[in-house]
């Protein structure tokens, strides 16, 4: 297994994903510009689900959007760099073959969405890796999107993909995807976003030398501590220990949790498939959070599947989340 340093800051690369399956492909959603009438978030958001829905077949790996961001910028502010890395140059770091690049357009309450594949290593538009759909309701354009994508790699699409919601639940809608977003510290204007569930695909950054490795597990531990104790409070709607856990729950993230706390009955969350990062007295968590709920406004049941990347930071006491990595 191949061993990449991180020149200046003592860190090493391994990928922990199974060898590759015959045909897989390692793919990054990299960047959704907006045009015409776009709500940033709705960029965020279209990335986010656009990656919840390409994991869900097994012949695509996907990289999270706070892993791409957080090993662009820990290598861009290294010693004598003094840039964050090109996309290109994250693709060749990270060994993915295609990125996914696109725009999203608005008109009215009218979508249209325009992706097309780039080679990760020439940077060339892959011929035939071209997607345009159009319409009102964003979730299904970016789900149409992402199946027309995996058809255009050749793979077959089946008829219920694993990331729709369970018989007897309706998928969670675009505001409460806005809301989680909104909860983790993302605003208008910023990149950063929750991130949805990735499949089989893991990367983690650890300390070279075998004292840093210990303090590394050590950490890992307790960034864990604190995540089981954010779930349960998030869970128990409990404000107090949210805002206890965070370094600073700003009075936009607490209004975010109100309200979706309002709209939310009998809420289960569920924590699964961690992966974390750590440099220093900084930390990135990813992990696959499922909610689900019935809906105060129409009684019906809900779910919700994402997957997180938050920020965490080491502060005198132990880790406390500071929220979404904010991308470039």
């Amino acid at each position: 297994m191949a061993l990449v340093v991180l020149a200046g800051i003592g860190l090493s690369v391994r990928p922990r994903h199974a060898p590759r399956q015959p045909g897989q492909r390692v793919i990054g959603v990299m960047k959704i510009k907006a045009q015409g009438d776009v709500d940033p978030k709705d960029c965020v958001l279209t990335r986010v689900k656009l990656s919840t829905t390409l994991s869900a077949y097994p012949l695509l790996a996907v990289f999270s959007k706070e892993k791409l961001d957080f090993i662009r910028s820990a290598e861009g502010s290294s010693p004598g760099r003094g840039r964050k890395l090109t996309e290109i140059e994250v693709a060749e770091q990270l060994s993915i073959d295609m990125m996914i690049v696109g725009t999203l357009a608005a008109s009215g309450k009218t979508y249209e969405l325009l992706l097309y594949g780039v080679d990760g290593i020439t940077g060339q538009h892959l011929p035939g890796v071209q997607v345009r759909e159009s319409g009102t309701n964003l979730l299904d354009i970016q789900a149409r999107a992402a199946a027309k994508l995996v058809r255009a790699l050749g793979m077959s699409v089946p008829d219920r993909p694993a990331t729709t919601a369970e018989p007897g639940r309706v998928e969670a809608d675009v505001e409460t995807y806005r809301l989680v977003n909104e909860m983790m510290g993302g605003v208008a204007g910023e990149t950063g976003s929750a991130e949805p569930d990735e499949g089989p695909t893991s990367l983690r950054i650890e300390w070279i030398g075998v004292a840093h490795a210990q303090s590394t597990e050590t950490d890992e531990i307790a960034v864990r501590d604190l995540l089981e104790r954010y779930r349960l409070a998030i869970q128990s709607e409990d404000l107090d220990t949210l805002s206890a856990l965070h370094v600073d729950l700003n009075a936009q993230m607490r209004a975010a949790f109100e309200r979706y706390f309002e709209n939310a009955d009998e809420l289960a969350v569920e924590f699964s498939d961690f992966d974390v990062i750590i440099d220093g007295d900084d930390a990135l968590a990813t992990f696959t959070r499922r909610d689900e709920f019935r809906d105060a406004r129409t009684e019906q049941p809900i779910e919700m599947k994402i997957r997180i990347s938050s920020r965490l930071e080491r502060l005198g006491d132990g880790w406390r989340i500071r929220g979404l990595e904010k991308g470039s």
